[in-house]
């Protein structure tokens, strides 16, 4: 005997009568009370829109933790990963012989940025990662700053070496540094255009030098407080890399790597802090990004006890919440959908007009990118003074509001702990 659909006995709505419904239960107020406007399109939450991201889906598999200095590393990396992490991120810090005493590499992932390091240190990275086999990958590649500025082409021969002794290897990859543009660029569509311009970029700069382009391309994006607008952001990146991948015949992963934006670390009432990690957290995860990283600036106070409530906080979605899971949860939810595809259809025909402008590199001779990075920091600002955009315990429902100073130097990128006298 056929077994029932779990859903069968519930009488199924057309959108006009959900739509009744909503009319209904809102009392007399207008429907269109429930958009709002983006750069990229009006939002309406009822709205039915289809899936469309058809993409495969994978849940977050490392919770990595950032290291910037060497002071007691390898003591500091034994407690992170007692705390819980599975991956380390170590950030442009020199190769010392004792930094891995009593790590097991192989069981867990390593991640190393050698973008800034001498060329000393860049190719003692390079020969520990040959002499391995670990998981994870060793990061060299062009900075968006440097790129603009064109400061890397007498390096160019160097960089095609260190790149060649590192062709075959499985931490080989082709790093996309996004960070730079969401600590820079408050509307998304605008952030996302830019970075694949970046990467664009960068894809033809490895083509025209004759560079073979890794297998891997890793993308960091970091994240803010709005839930469904995280989503959206992680899976449009997703189809946008993978259409600029398509376009130039490549066979190349991407894997997603989020963190929280640091521009919105607040240094008053820090607590608040445990939420916002948590919903950038469970954004990262149910959009089907690779990896979240976190760091001690996401650790409300000093400390390797506040360290271990940070990296806490993925553990338990992942052990007692099971968001951890290789299903895509937000298929099928339609404001998701709806942000998706209306996010990616505006950043798509932003970084057309980009590239109809030159591309990445061009746009600073024409300062273009400059304007739009200013123009985004004066938004931010504005939203934040205005209580457009609110953040709890900074400039919302905060007992310290006195302490902040919109009238302060504004900077790019702009952090919060700038607004404070």
């Amino acid at each position: 005997m056929e077994k029932a659909h779990p859903w069968s006995s519930f009488k199924s709505s057309s959108p006009s009568e959900w739509r009744d419904k909503i009319l209904n239960d809102l009392k007399g107020k207008p429907i269109d009370s429930l958009t709002w406007n983006t750069t990229y399109g009006r939002i309406d939450p009822t709205e039915i829109s289809d899936h469309f991201n058809e993409i495969s889906f994978k849940s977050t598999e490392e919770i990595s933790w950032e290291f910037n200095a060497d002071l007691a590393l390898n003591t500091n990396i034994l407690e992170v990963l007692n705390n819980g992490a599975n991956s380390i991120y170590l950030n442009n810090i020199p190769y010392k012989e004792n930094i891995f005493s009593s790590v097991m590499n192989d069981i867990i992932h390593t991640h190393v940025n050698i973008n800034e390091l001498s060329a000393e240190d860049q190719y003692s990275w390079i020969n520990w990662a040959q002499a391995n086999d670990f998981s994870g990958s060793i990061r060299n590649t062009i900075h968006p700053s440097h790129l603009l500025q064109n400061d890397f082409v007498q390096n160019s021969e160097n960089f095609k070496k260190l790149n060649g002794k590192l062709e075959d290897h499985v931490m080989n990859c082709l790093f996309i540094d996004g960070d730079y543009f969401s600590n820079r660029i408050f509307e998304i569509d605008y952030e996302l255009a830019w970075l694949c311009s970046y990467l664009n970029e960068l894809i033809e700069y490895y083509l025209i030098n004759k560079i073979v382009i890794p297998k891997k391309i890793i993308i960091s994006t970091s994240l803010g407080t709005t839930l469904f607008e995280n989503i959206a952001k992680i899976k449009s990146l997703i189809v946008l890399a993978n259409t600029i991948i398509k376009v130039h015949n490549l066979d190349c992963a991407i894997e997603i790597e989020t963190s929280f934006n640091q521009v919105d670390i607040s240094p008053i009432e820090k607590e608040h802090h445990i939420l916002r990690l948590t919903v950038a957290c469970m954004s990262s995860t149910l959009s089907g990004s690779k990896r979240f990283k976190l760091g001690s600036k996401d650790a409300i106070f000093d400390g390797d006890y506040w360290n271990k409530i940070a990296c806490n906080i993925p553990i338990i979605l992942k052990e007692e919440s099971y968001l951890f899971r290789n299903i895509d949860a937000t298929k099928g939810c339609y404001i998701i959908n709806q942000l998706e595809k209306k996010l990616a259809d505006s950043s798509w025909s932003k970084f057309k007009m980009i590239e109809s402008n030159g591309g990445f590199r061009s746009t600073n001779n024409k300062k273009q990118f400059n304007e739009v990075v200013e123009e985004n920091s004066k938004k931010r600002l504005h939203a934040l003074k205005e209580n457009k955009k609110m953040i709890i315990g900074f400039n919302a429902f905060s007992t310290a509001e006195d302490q902040i100073q919109f009238n302060n130097e504004m900077k790019t990128p702009l952090y919060l702990q700038d607004l404070i006298s």
